[in-house]
């Protein structure tokens, strides 16, 4: 029976692919339109999994099927002049076919059979996607930058109502949380997911999406209301401030949401201090050396806010997973302060490579360390209230910047390319893992091995219990 309902779900998806594809020769619509037919008709069918499978294997081999499947259809000439007139009709660089059985399935095993926790991403991911595409499409008026282009802010608008409207209703039919709860969480997961759709590239919001939506949903039903409460204010605090900012920095429309999806995290994660030190990097990197664009110029893009907020990102999270923030807060800071030496001497070389690198090497090392150290030594503990720390972060900020300078020699250094943004993340790697090695409390291995099985403890016992209640 199981080997019968998948074969209805891989013929369902393939009848309705053949349906649309010949429509659109038929009748000639609107690329985007038969595009989001399909996108929608797939999410239903998605939809239906938990109540066709039980068990996990059916839908891991559906989804692999479907992605190798999607990836034939994009990429075999004979698949893609026929079939794939209806996922590649619009001309845009894009794996988002290829994300949407992977984002699906990963969800289904992450929902562990919790109807809601599977269905409310979803939804957002079925409706708002579709719903933000036909209406920017075809209403769209008011564009933003982004990786992929352009968007339109009525788009945006769209994809916002039509997930608040995806997670309110199951909340308030389904489920037992509060109105005014149910309300906040809409709320938040509204703009939150509006955000990612704003940000994502190469059609990656097909993961993106449905994933840190259930991560999100599934903390805001059990906390209280004063916590939804701060959320919903924050996330459109941090909106209103980088939309008023925007102009002042040298990244695109979507960069400049990304960096609120970033401050977020940071919040939430970690507090108000560990939005600190992006938050001073995001506000001083344009003013401490020379423009090295055009006026009004915004060429940076979110694959750039990500490499210079990676290592920052890492160690937030490991401060989470090994409940010790302030152990790894001081290498979290080391990394936004090598990457302020480094944007600065890169900015600087390129408006003016005649003035003397020695000189800029100095001078951008101690911007970024001074910038970024002093209010960690105002905010931290006593017990790093240390000159001696401040010297290991001054050390470790000037290595980085050497290195990366050495690595940007020749006619194409310090150039907006990928290997750039690379070697520039790799370096301030490097500072925060120097200064990590400095600290005493890490250099007692078997203190810090013992936080390490700790972690490995709960991980275990969280797989088992999980296994349990599946049972």
């Amino acid at each position: 029976m199981t080997w019968l309902k998948i074969a209805l779900v891989i013929g369902s998806v393939i009848s309705l692919m053949a349906l649309l594809a010949r429509y659109q020769r038929r009748y000639q619509p609107h690329p985007e339109l038969v595009r989001k037919a399909m996108h929608v008709g797939s999410g239903l069918i998605a939809l239906a999994l938990p109540w066709l499978f039980a068990e996990a294997w059916p839908v891991v081999l559906l989804t692999v099927i479907s992605s190798l499947g999607m990836f034939a259809v994009k990429y075999v000439r004979t698949l893609r002049n026929n079939l794939g007139v209806v996922t590649g009709s619009v001309v845009r660089n894009t794996i988002g076919e290829i994300c949407f059985p992977l984002g699906a399935g990963l969800l289904f095993l992450l929902a562990h059979g919790e109807l809601l926790l599977y269905s409310i991403p979803l939804l957002i991911l079925t409706f708002a996607d579709a719903s933000a595409a036909l209406i920017g499409v075809f209403y769209g008026v008011r564009r933003y930058t982004t990786d992929d282009g352009a968007k339109t802010l009525e788009g945006s608008l769209a994809f916002f109502q039509a997930a608040f409207l995806s997670t309110l209703v199951p909340l308030l039919l389904f489920t037992d949380v509060g109105r005014a709860e149910t309300l906040m969480i809409a709320l938040v997961m509204g703009i939150l997911s509006m955000l990612l759709d704003a940000t994502a590239w190469w059609g990656l919001d097909n993961f993106l999406i449905p994933i840190l939506s259930f991560l999100a949903l599934r903390v805001f039903v059990e906390v209280e209301l004063s916590y939804l409460v701060v959320q919903f204010f924050l996330t459109v605090a941090l909106i209103l401030f980088v939309t008023f900012w925007r102009k002042r920095t040298t990244l695109n429309d979507s960069a400049v949401l990304a960096t609120v999806v970033y401050g977020y995290l940071c919040w939430t994660l970690g507090g108000w201090r560990w939005m600190v030190p992006p938050l001073v990097l995001f506000l001083t990197y344009n003013v401490i050396s020379p423009q090295d664009v055009e006026r009004h110029a915004r060429p940076y893009t979110v694959p750039v806010v990500l490499s210079v907020g990676a290592v920052g990102l890492f160690w937030l999270l490991l401060a989470n997973a090994l409940d010790r923030r302030s152990l790894f807060y001081f290498p979290y800071v080391l990394s936004f302060a090598a990457q302020l030496a480094m944007i600065g001497l890169a900015r600087h070389r390129r408006a003016a490579p005649e003035d003397p690198a020695g000189r800029l090497l100095a001078r951008y090392v101690l911007l970024g360390w001074g910038l970024l150290m002093i209010p960690f030594l105002i905010m931290a503990s006593p017990a790093w209230q240390s000159l001696a720390y401040a010297a290991i972060a001054l050390s470790c900020v000037g290595v980085a910047a050497i290195l990366f300078s050495l690595s940007q020699s020749g006619p194409q250094g310090y150039r907006n390319l990928t290997e750039r943004w690379v070697i520039q993340a790799l370096s301030a790697a490097l500072a925060s893992i120097l200064g990590l090695a400095a600290v005493p409390d890490f250099r007692q291995p078997f203190a810090f091995r013992e936080r390490a099985t700790v972690l490995l403890r709960r991980v275990g016992s969280l797989a088992l219990s999980r296994n349990a209640s599946v049972k």
